[in-house]
């Protein structure tokens, strides 16, 4: 299972979010918003239990733009 510090810590080192993370976070009940590709926000804010983190993604077509809160559906 993916732990959301792990995840936070791959963001800040400015790697990519692949669908397969979006997922799991989604299965975890996290509240999940995912922009369409033609969007031109490269970026995503989302809190953890160690606070907002700033994700940045190279290509759009790799990666999703999600905003992640700590509320649930």
């Amino acid at each position: 299972m993916l732990d959301l510090q792990d995840l936070a810590a791959i963001n800040r080192s400015g790697q990519r979010i692949i669908l397969k993370y979006l997922s799991e976070l989604h299965r975890l009940g996290r509240h999940l918003i995912v922009c369409q590709p033609r969007q031109t926000v490269k970026y995503a804010f989302y809190k953890t239990g160690i606070g907002r983190v700033i994700a940045t993604f190279p290509t759009l077509q790799e990666a999703t733009t999600v905003v992640l809160s700590r509320r649930k559906y």
